[in-house]
C-alpha cells in the first residue's frame, strides 16, 4: 500500500518503476529491512564485518572489509595488483616506486652528481634517522642567495640528548685519512662541548685537537669565559701582537697557572723565551720562605741583560753585580766640564729616611737624597715627567768626580804653600 496525494493504494506482486514512487509516498513501516537486503547485498541490521567473498558489497559505516584488491589497472606506472610487493621491496632500480613505511631504499639519490647537486635539483631536503651519512665526493658546498643581512647557510650539529651533562661532546668535525698501513686514522678534530647544561646558566667550549705519536690531545681550547688556552708553542713568520679590547682594561695579561721553570728553592711563573741555545726567563717567583718578587733571568747567555731606551740604556753583564751604562764617545756630543761641582754637592743632603706607605711595625731605614734639592742644583739628574720625581743616582757620580778634582786642586795648592813656608 502506498499513499499518493489524498488516497491510499495497496501494491502487491507488482514492480515499482523508477521515478513513479517518491520517498514521501512510502510509509515508514511499509518497507522492511528484509525487503531491501538483496538491493545492497548485506544485512542492514548487522552489516558485513569481515567478508572475503568476491563481489560482496562494501560494508556499512563501521564495518570491516578484508581480502586483496584485484585489478589489472596501473597507477603511476605500477601494477596495483603487485604494488604491495614493490612497496615493501629493497630496490635500487631507477624510477622505481618509493618503499612504503618500514621498507628500505638503496641506490643513488636523484639530483646529485659526482661534483655536487645538478641544475635540476632546485631543492633537496631530507631527515636522516641513521647516525651516519657517507659522501664519496670531495666537495660539499652550502650556498645562499639571500641578499639580506641575515645569517648565511647554517650547519647545525645538534645532539638531542634527554640527559645533557658537562663534558658531553655535542658535535665534531673530524679530519681523517689513511696511515701507511691503509688503516683509517683521525689526524685532527674540532669539538663542541658542554661545560654547564643547567637551564639559564648554559656554558660551552670549543676544542681543537691534533694527533701526535698516535695520541690525540687538545691544543687550543676556547672556554666558556672567552679565554684561549694553548698547549704548545706559538710559531709565526711575522710579528705577533697581544692586545686588549676591554675599554676598562689598561693592559693585556699573560697568565700562567703552573710553574714555568724552577731554580733551586725558587718556584717561577712567567715567560721563557728560547733562542735555540739560551733561555730568557721573565716572571714572578716565590722562594722557600714564601717571599715573592719579579725575576729576570738570562743564565747561560753571553751578554746578559740589556735595557735600552732609544740609543741609551743599561746592561747587567754576566757575573756582574751592578748595572753598566752606555757611555761610548761615539754616542755623545760633549759640551764642556761640570763646573762648581763642590757647590752642587754642598747643596745636596744625604739623608736617612723611611717610606711613608711602609705600614710594617718596623719600617726599613734607607739612605738617599731629596729629588727637589737635587733638581735645584743638578736638574739633569732628575726626572719630573710622572706622578713622582725620580733621581738618577749614577748621574751624580760625574759631579762627585769633578768635586773631588776641585778639592784635590785646593789640597795641592795648600800643600805647596805649606812646603814653601816650611822651607823659607
Amino acid at each position: 500500500m502506498y499513499n499518493s496525494g489524498n488516497s491510499s493504494k495497496n501494491v502487491t506482486g507488482a514492480s515499482i518503476v523508477d521515478g513513479t514512487v517518491e520517498t514521501v509516498d512510502i510509509a515508514d513501516d511499509a518497507v522492511t529491512a528484509d525487503k531491501l537486503a538483496n538491493s545492497v547485498n548485506t544485512d542492514i541490521g548487522t552489516g558485513v564485518t569481515a567478508s572475503t567473498t568476491a563481489g560482496d558489497a562494501l560494508p556499512k559505516a563501521g564495518g570491516a572489509m578484508t581480502g586483496a584488491i584485484t585489478t589489472n589497472s596501473t597507477f603511476d606506472g605500477v601494477d596495483v595488483a603487485t604494488r604491495d610487493a614493490v612497496l615493501t621491496s629493497t630496490t635500487n632500480t631507477a624510477d622505481a616506486a618509493l618503499p612504503k613505511a618500514g621498507g628500505t631504499m638503496t641506490g643513488t639519490l636523484a639530483g646529485f652528481t659526482s661534483t655536487g647537486i645538478d641544475d635540476n635539483a632546485t631543492s633537496i631536503k631530507a631527515t636522516l634517522s641513521d647516525s651516519n651519512l657517507a659522501l664519496t665526493t670531495g666537495y660539499v658546498q652550502l650556498s645562499s642567495t639571500d641578499a639580506g643581512d641575515t645569517a648565511g647557510p647554517t650547519v647545525d650539529l645538534h645532539r638531542d640528548s634527554a640527559s645533557p651533562a658537562a663534558e658531553d661532546v655535542i658535535g665534531q668535525v673530524v679530519f681523517s685519512g689513511e696511515d701507511s698501513n691503509g688503516a683509517k686514522n683521525t689526524y685532527a678534530s674540532i669539538q663542541g662541548q658542554i661545560n654547564q647544561a643547567s637551564n639559564g646558566a648554559e656554558d660551552g667550549r670549543l676544542l681543537f685537537n691534533t694527533q701526535i705519536n698516535s695520541v690525540s690531545a687538545t691544543r687550543l681550547e676556547l672556554d666558556e669565559a672567552g679565554n684561549a688556552n694553548f698547549s704548545g708553542a706559538v710559531n709565526s713568520t711575522s710579528s705577533n701582537t697581544v692586545t686588549s679590547t676591554n675599554a676598562n682594561s689598561t693592559s693585556s695579561i699573560l697568565k700562567q697557572t703552573s710553574p714555568a721553570f724552577t731554580s733551586g728553592s725558587q718556584t717561577k711563573y712567567g715567560l721563557r723565551i728560547n733562542s735555540g741555545n739560551d733561555d730568557f726567563d721573565f716572571g714572578h717567583f716565590t722562594d722557600s720562605g714564601g717571599s715573592a718578587g719579579t725575576i729576570i733571568d738570562t743564565s747561560g747567555t753571553n751578554i746578559g741583560i740589556i735595557i735600552r731606551s732609544d740609543t741609551n740604556g743599561v746592561r747587567l753583564a754576566n757575573t756582574a753585580t751592578s748595572w753598566s751604562s752606555y757611555s761610548d764617545s761615539r754616542l755623545k756630543n760633549v759640551s764642556g766640564d761640570i763646573d762648581a761641582s763642590i757647590d752642587k754637592i754642598k747643596a745636596m743632603r744625604g739623608v736617612y729616611y723611611t717610606l711613608k706607605d711602609d705600614a710594617s711595625p718596623t719600617p726599613t731605614n734607607r739612605v738617599g737624597v731629596i729629588a727637589q734639592e737635587v733638581q735645584a742644583v743638578l736638574p739633569e739628574a732628575v726626572d719630573d715627567d710622572s706622578d713622582f720625581m725620580q733621581v738618577r743616582y749614577t748621574d751624580i757620580i760625574p759631579v762627585l768626580i769633578e768635586a773631588v778634582k776641585e778639592q784635590q786642586a785646593t789640597i795641592d795648592a795648600l800643600t805647596a804653600r805649606i812646603v814653601t813656608l816650611e822651607t823659607a
